[in-house]
C-alpha cells in the first residue's frame, strides 16, 4: 500500500469513527461512545476511559493538516489554566492517525440549547444568574491573559454534576499578556485583525476589524445576556454592515425601550472601559449586590 493510500485510508477512519473505536491518548485509552456535533474546526465525541468505565469525558479531534490548528491553542489555554477549581480541564491528548485529539471535561446543555428549548422566557432573575456565572468563566481566562474572541451561548455549558456555567471552546483565543511580578505586560496590539467571533454577538472593534480585548469579550457577553431576556433587534439580519448598524445606534435605545435597566448600567460600564483590566471584577461586584 503506497504512502497516499495509507494517508486516505487513515482519513476515511477518521472521517468515519464508529462506537467502539479505541484512541490511546498520553496517559490512557479511550473508547468512543457517541459523536456529539461536528464544527469548523473538528468534531467532538463522548469517550469512556478504557481502563475505569465510570469516567466519560468529551474528545475533540482535528487534522493535523489543518490550516489554522485549534487544538493545540486549547492545550495550552487548558494547561494555562489547570490549577482553577472552576473550568474545563484537560484530562488527556494524542495522535490518531493524521488527526490529533484533545480529552476534556464533559459537560451538560449549552446556552444555546437552552434559549432554543425553554418553553417560557427566563426570568430576570435567572438571567442575572446565569449572566454572573459566564462572566465568572470569563474572568478567569482573561486573569490567564487569553481573551476567548467567540463569546455566544453555544460556548457556555452547565456542568455535568453540578449548576455552575463553564466556558468552551478555546479555538479563537488570543494571548494579550502576562502577569509578571504583579503587574501586566501587554502584548502589543495589531493596528488590524482578521474578523473573529459571531456576528451576532461580535463586538463593534471587531466589525471594525482591530485587535480585541477583554472589553471585547465582555461587550459580546453583555449581547449574550440581553438575548436570553428577549431577541436582539438584530437576530435576523444577516448583512454584516447592517448588524453593526444596529449596534451601533439602536441596542441603547432598545434596551431602554425594554426596561433593561441593569443591561443599560452594563452598557455604560462596557462602552467605557475601552481594555480596563478589573471590568469583569467592577462589573461582578455590582450584579452580585443587584442580585442579592
Amino acid at each position: 500500500m503506497s504512502d497516499k493510500d495509507r494517508k486516505d485510508e487513515y482519513s476515511q477512519k477518521i472521517e468515519k469513527l464508529e462506537i467502539g473505536t479505541e484512541v490511546t491518548g498520553r496517559s490512557s485509552k479511550w473508547t468512543i461512545m457517541k459523536k456529539l456535533g461536528e464544527g469548523a474546526f473538528g468534531s467532538v465525541y463522548v469517550v469512556q476511559k478504557s481502563e475505569d468505565r465510570r469516567i466519560q469525558a468529551a474528545m475533540k479531534v482535528e487534522k493535523k493538516a489543518a490550516d489554522d490548528p485549534t487544538i493545540k491553542l486549547e492545550f495550552t489555554v487548558l494547561h494555562s489554566m489547570k490549577d482553577e477549581k472552576v473550568g474545563i480541564k484537560c484530562m488527556d491528548y494524542g495522535d490518531f492517525y493524521d488527526s490529533q485529539f484533545l480529552i476534556m471535561t464533559l459537560c451538560g446543555k449549552d446556552l444555546q440549547y437552552i434559549l432554543d428549548n425553554h418553553s417560557s422566557p427566563l426570568s430576570v432573575e435567572a438571567v442575572s444568574r446565569i449572566g454572573i456565572h459566564c462572566l465568572h468563566s470569563i474572568k478567569i481566562l482573561h486573569d490567564h491573559g487569553y481573551v476567548h474572541r467567540d463569546i455566544k451561548p453555544a460556548n457556555f455549558a452547565v456542568e455535568l454534576e453540578g449548576s455552575r456555567i463553564l466556558i468552551l471552546d478555546f479555538g479563537m483565543a488570543r494571548c494579550y499578556g502576562r502577569k509578571l511580578y504583579g503587574n501586566w505586560m501587554l502584548r502589543r496590539e495589531r493596528e488590524s485583525a482578521p474578523f473573529r467571533g459571531n456576528l451576532k454577538y461580535a463586538s463593534i472593534r471587531a466589525h471594525a476589524r482591530l485587535e480585541l480585548n477583554r472589553a471585547d469579550d465582555v461587550y459580546s457577553w453583555l449581547f449574550m445576556v440581553v438575548e436570553l431576556l428577549c431577541p436582539l433587534p438584530w437576530s435576523n439580519f444577516h448583512n454584516e454592515d447592517a448588524i453593526e448598524y444596529q449596534k451601533k445606534e439602536k441596542f441603547e435605545s432598545f434596551i431602554k425601550e425594554n426596561q433593561l435597566q441593569k443591561c443599560l448600567a452594563v452598557s455604560d460600564i462596557v462602552v467605557s472601559s475601552r481594555n480596563e483590566i478589573r471590568i469583569e471584577t467592577r462589573l461582578l461586584v455590582m450584579l452580585s449586590c443587584s442580585y442579592e
